[in-house]
């Protein structure tokens, strides 16, 4: 298995082990390995799919939950649309756990498609 951040595997473990359950630790791992892969690939993702992967990201960490961010002021564009793809993924009710999984099947997608260096 690919190395990946501890801090963010325990995040993630935090953020979805009661939905999870037992297999909450496999989850994070992969998460937290594809959150580490990421910034491997070979190609940027393009502007929709690094939002998705950021709204996913925030969901699936919840550091903090979507209700105690700090909301982006009125001028700043590129805050306000990673702001949106959050919501969007809080909107659809995608869940801790799911939006962990999500994210390690997007960036295990965008690896297949562009390669990792």
């Amino acid at each position: 298995m690919a190395s990946y951040d501890e801090k963010i595997y325990q995040d993630a473990l935090k953020a979805g082990k009661a939905e999870l359950g037992d297999r909450a630790e496999e989850v994070a791992k992969a998460f937290a390995t594809a959150y580490a892969q990421v910034k491997t690939l070979k190609q940027a993702p393009d502007t929709d799919q690094k939002l998705k992967l950021y709204g996913l990201s925030k969901q699936a960490l919840q550091d903090p939950p979507f209700e105690q961010r700090t909301v982006p002021g009125m001028f700043d564009v590129k805050r306000k649309a990673m702001d949106r793809a959050w919501k969007e993924v809080v909107d659809e009710r995608i869940t801790p756990g799911k939006a962990q999984q999500d994210y390690t099947e997007l960036v295990n997608n965008l690896i297949a498609k562009f390669g990792t260096q």
